[in-house]
């Protein structure tokens, strides 16, 4: 499971791009999520993958500010990052199998740093990240715009040669979202487009 390096990246790419730089200490924590659709997750669930995906159902974070579409109960987690301008906290929402891989994370960035940097260089920063890590090759990428939000999207070919990631970046004053995907291609068609495509923001 990858959580905690998600976050990592968005820290780096805002330090980068303002020309800042620093060592991250890492801690991790696990929290019972306030509210999940209508449901409370288990505290400290232990996390594993499933089996199979089961049935979409809508998740609501009024702590994020969003909501999502997912096939099945994820795995919701509170990491902690200690960076130089103090602790900073990366919630998310997780669901494996053995092929497949969904999440979708958010963080507030300093005020500061993300005042220096062009949303779109964060999120290019971030997405660039994400591909990186994976290892695989980005053979598309997008840059969406509207009046509420930035985001940058890259479709990536993995290193199996058998699967597909999407990753997509938004940006929401000092906050960062990130969604990923990732499926067998027999899969891609439906289960990234479904999944990716429900996010968004909760009206005020």
């Amino acid at each position: 499971m990858k959580i905690l390096y998600l976050f990592l990246i968005i820290f780096l790419a805002v330090a980068l791009s303002c020309g800042g730089n620093g060592e991250q200490e890492e801690t991790g924590t696990a929290e019972a999520v306030e509210e999940f659709g209508r449901e409370q997750l288990e505290p400290e669930r232990e996390y594993a993958p499933v089996a199979e995906l089961g049935e979409w159902r809508k998740i609501t974070s009024s702590e994020g500010d969003f909501s999502f579409m997912m096939p099945g109960e994820p795995y919701y987690a509170v990491d902690t990052v200690n960076t130089p301008r103090g602790p900073v906290e990366y919630p998310s929402y997780t669901l494996d199998t053995p092929e497949k891989h969904l999440m979708v994370g958010y963080s507030d960035m300093p005020e500061d740093l993300v005042a220096q940097a062009p949303a779109r260089v964060v999120l290019e920063g971030t997405v660039r990240g994400v591909v990186e890590e994976s290892g695989g090759t980005s053979v598309l990428d997008t840059l969406i715009q509207n009046e509420n939000m930035t985001a940058r999207e890259s479709v990536v070919t993995l290193p199996d040669g058998e699967s597909v990631m999407r990753v997509r970046a938004y940006m929401s004053g000092n906050r960062i979202y990130i969604v990923t995907a990732s499926a067998p291609v027999s899969d891609t068609a439906g289960l990234l487009g479904r999944f990716v495509e429900s996010f968004e923001l909760l009206k005020e």
